[in-house]
């Protein structure tokens, strides 16, 4: 069945964009595609919740993970091919892998549309990634230790995430800087970023660590992992508040020291919390090297850390000269003004051609 593309009304070139709504981060992309002129829409893909039941079998099986996953992979195609039906984008974003459906294809092939994947998954996490890759006429992978395991079925470009300044920005000289150490991020199946954190508590006992994690029930059994991590540990401050990110860039602008822990399927890619605390300015410690990323090939403008012992000398380094981190934080501040939404819409404008 052919779908016909009614094109009176168009006065500019579009796109669609699909993905889950996590963060904000559609909105983010689409407003960088906006500023390069081109009109963007968004399908956000809507996952169900979970009753207590279900959570219980989503981490106790894996089988059932899988079906739930391809249920939900279908559920999105088809999504898609009614967007597309409806809509008659120009142009296709993916952010999270799907496969597509023979009337997109379809679609695609007799407009001359173009569909792009952006995958933010690891391909090696979510097999999908790499099943569904050959169908896009662009892919792009964030996880650098990807790219081999795409290239045998197409051929990918690394591109990294990037931040808003409309949201993460430097903000006036008057703000306080009243938080020595802060993590932002989930904290609940990350065991290493919890054993960590308790590391660093008992090493700098007199510097405070203040943790931002997403909320959870009042009867959730994450309740008590929280207390097993805090504990006696005075200096640990535990926050369970879901933050928008004006409440983000303002923590990161209070604090002297902002960390970053990538999560365990992350084998090599850089988060969009990496360019969000630069953007905001402040100090990042992370995990992670960012030799992959232009302008801080040199490892200049962050500090990073590759284990228990270098974490806590760079740490007690930065606390005690303050000096010394606002100097690498402006590096990094004036670098990662090259790695905006808009900046990464404009590659791959440039890719569709």
């Amino acid at each position: 069945m052919e779908l016909a593309q009614d094109t009176s009304k168009k006065t500019a070139r579009s796109i669609l964009i699909a993905g889950p709504p996590f963060r904000g981060y559609l909105n983010m992309i689409a407003a960088g595609f906006k500023a390069c002129g081109v009109e963007p829409s968004l399908l956000e893909w809507r996952y169900p919740k979970r009753n207590l039941a279900q959570e219980i079998m989503f981490y106790s099986s894996r089988n059932y993970r899988i079906r739930l996953a391809d249920k939900q992979d279908k559920a999105n195609a088809l999504a898609l091919e009614k967007a597309v039906q409806e809509r008659h984008p120009d142009h296709i974003l993916v952010m999270k892998a799907v496969e597509l459906t023979e009337k997109t294809r379809e679609y695609c092939m007799n407009a001359g549309s173009k569909v792009v994947l952006w995958a933010y998954d690891s391909a090696t996490e979510f097999p999908i990634i790499s099943r569904a890759a050959p169908q896009y006429d662009l892919v792009y992978t964030y996880e650098t230790g990807d790219m081999e395991i795409l290239s045998k079925n197409c051929a990918p470009h690394f591109l990294p995430m990037a931040y808003d300044p409309k949201y993460y920005f430097r903000k006036d000289g008057k703000t306080e800087k009243d938080i020595d150490i802060c993590f932002i991020g989930t904290i609940d199946r990350h065991p290493q970023r919890k054993r960590l954190f308790a590391h660093v508590a008992s090493k700098l006992k007199d510097r405070k660590i203040a943790i931002w994690a997403d909320s959870i029930h009042w009867y959730s059994h994450r309740h008590v992992g929280d207390f097993l991590m805090v504990g006696p540990r005075r200096n640990i401050q535990l926050t369970r508040k879901t933050l928008d990110h004006g409440e983000i860039n303002d923590i990161y602008n209070r604090s002297k020291v902002c960390l970053n822990v990538h999560h365990a399927q992350s084998k090599k890619a850089v988060n969009p919390r990496t360019f969000e605390i630069l953007g905001s300015g402040s100090m990042l410690l992370t995990d992670r090297r960012l030799e992959e990323i232009e302008g801080f090939e040199e490892g200049e403008g962050y500090m990073h850390y590759s284990n228990d012992t270098e974490l806590i000398d760079k740490l007690k380094e930065l606390l005690e000269n303050e000096q010394k981190a606002a100097y690498i934080a402006d590096i990094g501040h004036s670098e990662v003004r090259a790695h905006t939404f808009e900046q990464r819409a404009r590659t791959i404008l440039k890719d569709l051609g």
